[in-house]
């Protein structure tokens, strides 16, 4: 148990034909500069995450956050971890991770927030979100660790092998 309600990262995902496919929401950074210095250009590809809402348990927040930026439901949810994003400034021992196997033809009632411009989650093969990530294009921390424990999760549950990934 936290002792703090933070938030949560979910790892959206499910399986065709035993292969998995993994959503990423696509997000412009307003803070990040881009390569020519400019801030507010920068598209970021990123799991799903949300702070808590004031008494909401945090399986609860994994829940809702998914259907507000992915319009999914799932049908398993599993927390994988935590992440710290630095232990040097923050007192909580992290953040949860969770997966969260959904449905893909099944849409959730809740709407996403207004004041997130979250353009779309794209869910890709496995395949794709690993070259995608080795390629540079996921630069953020909180995905990154999801997504390390997303791929660990997948190895130890015979989802994937290092085999054919």
């Amino acid at each position: 148990s936290f002792p703090l309600s933070s938030g949560a990262v979910i790892a959206p995902y499910f399986l065709d034909n035993k292969a998995p496919y993994v959503g990423l929401i696509t997000r412009t950074r307003e803070l990040v500069k881009d390569r020519n210095g400019q801030q507010g250009n920068v598209r970021s590809l990123e799991l799903p995450r949300g702070f808590s809402n004031l008494g909401e348990r945090l399986e609860e927040t994994a829940l809702r956050e998914l259907g507000e930026e992915t319009s999914k439901v799932a049908k398993r949810l599993v927390r994988l971890g935590r992440t710290n994003p630095n232990t040097a400034f923050y007192t909580t021992p992290g953040i949860p991770i969770f997966a969260a196997e959904v449905d893909p033809n099944i849409r959730s009632q809740l709407k996403p927030d207004a004041k997130e411009p979250i353009l779309q989650c794209t869910f890709a093969p496995y395949q794709e979100v690993r070259q995608t990530i080795a390629n540079g294009q996921v630069f953020c921390g909180l995905s990154l660790a999801g997504l390390g424990l997303l791929d660990l999760y997948f190895e130890l549950e015979g989802i994937t092998s290092k085999k054919n990934i």
